[in-house]
C-alpha cells in the first residue's frame, strides 16, 4: 500500500487514522487476514511484510538493523505489463500471523520515519 503526497497533506492520517477511526492500512489488513483465516482449512499461508519509505527520491528500509537507514533499489521483473512484479532486494522482511503482528512491525518502523521540520 502506498500513499504519496506533499508533506502535511494527511497521508499518515488517511493510512493510519486514530484509534477511534482506523485508516486504510488497518482496514485492508483486517480484511486480508480475514481472508487468510477463511482459507486456512484448505491453504497454508506464510506472510512476510516490509516497511519502506520514499523520501527525497530515496527508497529506505525502515526495519533495517542499526541506527542508519539503508537505501535500496526497486526492481521490476517480468515481460508483459500485467505479469510484472516489484521487488526490493535486501529489504528486511518480518514474518507475521495476524493484524496485531503487522501493527507491531509498523510501530517499530514508524520510529525511523523521516518527519519534516
Amino acid at each position: 500500500v502506498l500513499a504519496y503526497g506533499a508533506t502535511g497533506s494527511g497521508k499518515t492520517h488517511t493510512m493510519m487514522g486514530p484509534v477511534s477511526n482506523r485508516g486504510v492500512n488497518y482496514r485492508i489488513l483486517t480484511e486480508l487476514m480475514g481472508i487468510v483465516a477463511a482459507r486456512a482449512p484448505v491453504q497454508k499461508h506464510h506472510i512476510r511484510v516490509s516497511l519502506l519509505e520514499v523520501y527525497n527520491e530515496q527508497l529506505v528500509d525502515l526495519l533495517a538493523e542499526g541506527t542508519g537507514k539503508t537505501a535500496l533499489q526497486l526492481t521490476i521483473e517480468g515481460e508483459a505489463e500485467l505479469d510484472q512484479t516489484c521487488h526490493v532486494p535486501g529489504a528486511f522482511t518480518a514474518a507475521v500471523h495476524n493484524v496485531e503482528d503487522i501493527v507491531d512491525v509498523m510501530t517499530v518502523g514508524d520510529c525511523y520515519r523521516t518527519f519534516a521540520a
